[in-house]
């Protein structure tokens, strides 16, 4: 009994092991088939006949889940799917729909192969390493128009892959440019160190930066730090008091604005003229205009003009009052250059002296009452010369030179 059940046991084993498939053929050939359970080159066993059919062994692939049956006059591949206890399996001239092998060469700059990548199509990936001499080969690819992805490292850093769509049923070539010394494996780790780069651009390509967005988005960030640092100008010219006593509070130092009644830079010079200021300020507007010939006149100086070898003005009291470098306001405005404070017969901005070295010019502002030199209204900038007699309104200067 136990050797019956060991020669059933033996009998079922071989036959399990002997397992064949029928392939029924179109007319054609010669073809080349195999069985297998994915895409790659033919097997040892591959059987070549010109016949409309073909034994196939299935014995060292138990988990055959595919016959393959190559055209070779074509170069196209039949794929069909069959159960493993299947016996016959049948192949039309239809089914010859994809291509039974295609290589891709990627190259640097046209001319030497790339030595390390990862090439990916139709879901198939291939490593081109130091030996690939820059090609990929698959097997079992689609006809037509397909998308071929390079992946490759720009020196330790992940660069942008490059991205073609290509017909495999021609010649592929894809030429990248520069350097790297590593490109990926498809589980995200490292291979040898190579050489490649981008591609040019063809009908695709991934993650490419877009210059003109990074472009605005910089003139943006310019803008709105314009924009922040001119409303801060702003508000400090309007609260600029408040600002620095703040400042003060913190312990920033403030400096202090130049005394405005010191003369520029000539060491020479007297004092410049100090704003008098009246016990009542008395400010009438609009200013009406003032018979002068009805009213006193001005007080003469009678001194002697004397040359104080730079230009001032000599008052009615006999005070000197230099003429700075560059223009002079006058007027019965507090704060300007020579200010007239209270005196009525004075426009507010009455006129304007013009130093330039020891040159001065005089020109009325438009005032009320006019500006006068030796008893001749203004009409125009006139240059003063030692010894002129200037009147505004009612208030008279002797000019020295």
């Amino acid at each position: 009994m136990l050797r019956l059940t060991v020669f059933a046991l033996l009998a079922i084993s071989s036959s399990a092991f002997a397992a064949k498939v029928t392939v029924n053929l179109p007319d054609g050939g010669p073809y080349l088939g195999w069985a297998a359970d994915g895409p790659g080159a033919p097997p040892a066993k591959a059987v070549r006949t010109r016949s409309t059919q073909i034994e196939l062994e299935t014995t060292d692939i138990p988990g055959a889940k595919f016959v393959y049956v190559q055209d070779e006059a074509s170069g196209k591949l039949a794929k069909v799917a069959f159960k493993p206890n299947a016996e016959t399996v049948t192949i039309a001239a239809k089914d010859f729909a994809r291509l039974f092998k295609a290589d891709i060469t990627v190259t640097r700059g046209g001319v030497a192969p790339i030595d390390a990548a990862v090439v990916s199509v139709d879901g198939q990936k291939a490593i081109i390493g130091a030996a690939s001499q820059g090609v990929a080969t698959f097997y079992d690819v689609p006809t037509g128009d397909v998308k071929v992805r390079v992946e490759y490292n720009l020196g330790r850093l992940p660069a942008t892959p490059i991205v073609q769509i290509v017909d495999l049923s021609k010649p592929v070539a894809i030429q990248a440019a520069g350097e790297v010394s590593a490109s990926p494996k498809p589980d995200g780790g490292e291979v040898v160190p190579g050489s490649v780069s981008e591609a040019k651009p063809k009908a695709v390509k991934d993650n490419a930066p877009n210059p003109v967005g990074s472009m605005l988005v910089t003139l943006g960030a310019v803008a709105v730090i314009a924009g922040i640092g001119y409303a801060a100008l702003r508000y400090y010219q309007k609260n600029s008091g408040t600002v620095n006593e703040q400042l003060e509070r913190l312990g920033v130092q403030i400096p202090k604005a130049p005394d405005d009644d010191l003369t520029s830079g000539d060491p020479a010079a007297p004092p410049a003229f100090k704003t008098p200021q009246p016990v009542q300020k008395i400010v009438l507007d609009p200013v009406s205009p003032v018979d002068l010939s009805a009213a006193p006149a001005a007080p003469m100086i009678t001194q002697a003009v004397v040359s104080a070898g730079y230009p001032s003005l000599l008052t009615a009291d006999g005070e000197t009052l230099a003429v700075n470098e560059g223009e002079t306001i006058v007027g019965r405005e507090a704060g300007l250059g020579l200010s007239l404070t209270g005196e009525t017969s004075v426009s507010r901005n009455h006129a304007k002296f013009v130093r330039v070295g020891n040159q001065v010019t005089l020109e009325d502002l438009g005032s009320t009452n006019g500006s006068f030199v030796n008893g001749s209204k203004l009409t125009a900038a006139t240059v003063l010369r030692p010894g002129d007699e200037i009147r505004f309104g009612a208030i008279t200067f002797r000019y020295q030179g």
